[in-house]
């Protein structure tokens, strides 16, 4: 497979084209196009370039499964990069569980209205659009404030290397600064998690960092990268394997679908992520398990564990678009782009 740089708008520095780790292609974008020879056969590209406004130079992954495989064109996922687009003077109104957006509405309007108003319009959307009287409609508000790329992509270049030097795959730094960190990242969560990639305190001291006070180590972007790559290297990993090993499950730890089961491991907790696929009952993997898990609710995975790898896809797919849209140029490693 040949990975096709197209000519970008804009003069930017020199380029290098190489391969570095495990079977991802390094590539400096440059003012001309590049053919990169994928010989692994590997759907992850690491993509490195100097951002126009900034001068600074950074470095991404994308996995082109994402665009090649239909990730991109679930509903659930298009409905998390919607909010991502829209300010939250905005909001979407869509279907529980499936995602599917029914309306764009200006959030104030939609919080004016007296709760049995609210309750009229979602069940004349459910008669007029074929739902039955037991679908859930919800309104979710813009998130375009929170899920701001430029904030991390320091974070994300530097998180890269954390990983590579310890033997993680890299992409799960990128995934998880994508979703914990672009508005807050020192911020605390209300169950204690902290810092950049949202660790618990025992997870800190599990690896190392001074946990608590003002010199707490979460919050240091090298020393929290480093707990986050050996929890998931040590524990999230290593039990998502079991766990599909149990249901005699094939996979490929370089498959985006484990990928998203290991997020789930890290987000949810491998006792929560196991308490789901025992009440599914899986045979296989693939994009069907988790989409399974999207509509599945069992001991403490809920709501938020069933969105998480929804919001991790859609964060990817938007950081490659809006890396697309700042250099200027027609594709970026990636297929679909």
């Amino acid at each position: 497979m040949y990975v096709l740089l197209c000519s970008i708008l804009m003069t930017l520095s020199g380029f290098a084209v190489g391969k570095k780790g495990s079977g991802m292609d390094s590539v400096r974008i440059s003012a001309r196009p590049i053919a990169v020879a994928d010989e692994s056969a590997s759907r992850m590209h690491k993509v490195s370039f100097t951002d126009p406004e900034t001068g600074k130079n950074h470095t991404i992954l994308v996995d082109s499964g994402l665009f090649e495989s239909g990730w991109d064109r679930l509903p659930q996922v298009n409905f998390w990069k919607s909010l991502m687009n829209i300010k939250a003077d905005s909001s979407l109104i869509s279907v529980y569980g499936s995602r599917e957006i029914l309306q764009c509405v200006p959030t104030r309007q939609w919080n004016s209205k007296p709760t049995v108003e609210r309750e009229y319009l979602r069940d004349s959307l459910k008669r007029n659009l074929g739902f039955s009287p037991e679908t859930r409609i919800l309104q979710t508000e813009g998130r375009s404030g929170y899920y701001l790329v430029d904030e991390v992509l320091d974070h994300i270049t530097k998180s890269i290397e954390v990983f590579e030097e310890n033997g993680v795959d890299p992409f799960y730094a990128q995934a998880i600064l994508l979703i914990e960190s672009p508005g807050r990242l020192s911020g605390r969560s209300p169950v204690g998690a902290y810092g950049p990639f949202q660790l618990m305190p025992y997870v800190g001291k599990q690896y190392g960092l001074r946990v608590g006070g003002a010199n707490d180590e979460r919050a240091n972007l090298e020393r929290s990268a480093y707990a986050a790559s050996m929890l998931i290297k040590k524990i999230c990993v290593p039990m998502t394997e079991k766990m599909l090993q149990n249901r005699m499950i094939c996979y490929s730890t370089d498959e985006l679908w484990f990928k998203m089961l290991v997020m789930h491991t890290y987000h949810a907790g491998a006792g929560n992520v196991m308490a789901a696929l025992n009440q599914l009952q899986p045979k296989e993997g693939g994009m069907e398990l988790i989409q399974q898990l999207w509509r599945t609710e069992a001991g403490g995975f809920r709501n938020a564990s069933q969105n998480y790898s929804q919001i991790a896809l859609a964060a990817n797919i938007r950081l490659a678009e809006e890396i697309r849209k700042k250099l200027g140029i027609i594709a970026i490693p990636a297929a679909g782009l």
